[in-house]
């Protein structure tokens, strides 16, 4: 039996994925954790426990929790889970199905995802950062005449920080307002193209570089989370939808790395990603290594370990995969 622990259960992102991993296979053990206790009495998962609010105690729960649940895979629901598990993924002695820190960093971070697409030839809008509030004339200059333009801090979600805007004395105010009273630090601003049209949600499952299954839906309406632009990365209501531009464009933006591959900037567990072929033997010491990055078949240190798992290999011996 597969063990799962969702972080953030009891919201409303954990509840849906928790009811989805039931639909999907009723077998699943599922775990669920939260920092607060009365967010987490919401919670469908099968057990839940209240995990600390500090980085340094939250990790030593999160591992308490995991060796004595026997627990395979932590979910993360969050963007702000997903980089600590990422920092501490290899102190933890189960999968996690994160990407290395680089990457999170990247596209948490709007400013530094957009330029790296654009510079790849991938469409995205055009962003600049807001350094100095006394350059928002020239900064608006650099886009042409627009009705509008994007006004919102570099990191978060649901439109956090964000506000359509028409004019440099617009994003003064908005900005001011925001490093004055909510105390983001200066230079957390972008402004960047406003592009009308539909909205879309694109999530796709890749193996070995190439796209294998990938599910597309068009935001209809939102939540109003009482944001100034009325638009949030939460739909109220979504369809599932197939626009064969947009695939191709998220296709081509998640191969850049692939394209890094090919060039040789690639490196370590990035690098591993992209090979075309699979060592003959794999053994992997989940204690040190649980992402399963460094094949340890042919060190000494654990031929003992290799010795019965072939021996076990060869008294049950499993079934081939058909193929298809």
């Amino acid at each position: 039996m597969a063990r799962v622990l969702v972080l953030k259960a009891g919201s409303g992102a954990a509840n849906n994925l928790i009811r989805s991993l039931k639909a999907g296979n009723a077998s699943l053990d599922i775990a669920g954790c939260h920092e607060d206790p009365f967010v987490l009495k919401k919670s469908g998962a099968h057990r839940n426990f209240v995990v600390a609010a500090s980085p340094r105690a939250f990790v030593r729960d999160l591992q308490r929790i995991v060796k004595r649940e026997r627990i395979d895979l932590v979910i993360p629901t969050s963007d702000s889970d997903v980089m600590r598990i990422a920092l501490i993924a290899r102190e933890l002695t189960c999968r996690t199905f994160i990407p290395h820190r680089s990457v999170i960093e990247r596209c948490q971070d709007k400013y530094r995802l957009t330029t790296f697409l654009r510079r790849r030839g991938i469409p995205a809008p055009v962003t600049y950062r807001v350094s100095r509030l006394d350059g928002l004339d020239r900064l608006f200059a650099r886009f042409g005449p627009r009705q509008r333009l994007w006004c919102r801090i570099r990191e978060g979600t649901g439109s956090y920080g964000a506000i359509p805007v028409r004019t440099p004395a617009q994003v003064r105010s908005w900005i001011e307002y925001w490093e004055d009273m909510r105390g983001v630090p200066p230079g957390s601003f972008t402004l960047s193209e406003y592009l009308p049209g539909r909205d879309f949600c694109v999530q796709s499952l890749w193996k070995n570089g190439t796209p294998v299954l990938t599910k597309m839906a068009q935001r209809v309406s939102y939540i109003d989370n009482g944001s100034p632009s009325g638009v949030s990365s939460t739909p109220a209501l979504a369809k599932t939808a197939y626009d064969p531009q947009v695939a191709q464009i998220c296709t081509e933006a998640i191969a850049a790395l692939g394209a890094w591959h090919a060039e040789g900037r690639l490196n370590g567990p990035h690098s591993l990603f992209f090979d075309p072929t699979k060592p003959a033997e794999e053994l992997y010491d989940l204690d040190t290594d649980p992402h399963e990055i460094k094949n340890v078949v042919d060190d000494p240190k654990y031929a003992q370990a290799k010795a019965e798992m072939q021996a076990l290999l060869k008294k049950y011996p499993g079934k081939p995969l058909a193929a298809n």
